[in-house]
């Protein structure tokens, strides 16, 4: 299945630039286009997205940056959608997705702020970006980060995230392990044209004794007895 990018359900008239802030207002208005038998499980307003260059990686790629101050994540049973307040950024962040298990080694942290006088609730992880969205194809691996407006909306966050991530690695899991039985189950495979493998088992096949059969089969050379004395009666 692909997940692309950008899921903004087009509005109602065809001459619509879709790029104007009151359009982009009713399209988020409107939601997410979601997949079949697809369900929101959770959804969180003023909600933070950064996207960058893993530390470790700066390095070797160009910088990138994509950040948005206010939007609305979306938390569904196959994937992580955010979708900026209004686009940023030049070229435009207008929304950003990925698969769930796509996210790996996630953390999540809640510490006071001194200076804002409130909590920051941060959920964090490395994802592996699909093509064709707003993710450079040479950047392999992003740092996502959100940022919640209160505690409580990460809990809920991390719950749920955890609950469906667990599933997709138990149907994983069972698709190799059904893989490895069904290739255990196959035969070994044979050459065409090769000669057979020769049995394990030594067929006992009965032999007859050429001497023994050559004998009882051969004709005499001379009479047998009492031939003569038949023929002079």
């Amino acid at each position: 299945m692909e997940h692309p990018q950008t899921f903004l359900i087009p509005g109602p008239s065809a001459t619509t630039n879709p790029n104007s802030s009151a359009n982009w207002a009713m399209l988020r208005q409107r939601g997410i286009r979601r997949f079949e038998d697809e369900k929101i499980l959770v959804q969180t307003a003023s909600t933070s997205c950064d996207l960058s260059v893993p530390e470790e990686n700066k390095a070797q790629y160009d910088p990138f940056q994509r950040k948005s101050d206010k939007g609305t994540l979306f938390l569904t049973k196959e994937r992580i959608v955010y979708l900026p307040s209004e686009p940023t950024g030049e070229p435009e962040f207008k929304s950003f997705s990925a698969p769930i298990l796509n996210f790996q080694n996630p953390s999540a942290t809640a510490s006071f702020q001194w200076l804002r006088g409130g909590w920051k609730s941060d959920w964090k992880a490395d994802c592996i970006p699909v093509s064709g969205g707003i993710i450079p194809p040479e950047l392999r691996r992003i740092e996502v980060e959100f940022t919640f407006s209160d505690s409580s909306m990460l809990n809920t966050f991390c719950k749920e995230y955890d609950r469906v991530r667990q599933g997709w690695l138990r149907l994983q899991e069972e698709a190799i392990r059904q893989d490895t039985t069904r290739d255990e189950r196959l035969p070994p495979y044979e050459v065409p044209g090769a000669n057979p493998p020769e049995s394990t088992t030594a067929l006992t096949v009965p032999r007859t004794n050429r001497s023994d059969s050559s004998s009882s089969c051969r004709v005499p050379d001379e009479p047998p007895p009492g031939y003569d004395e038949a023929q002079a009666q």
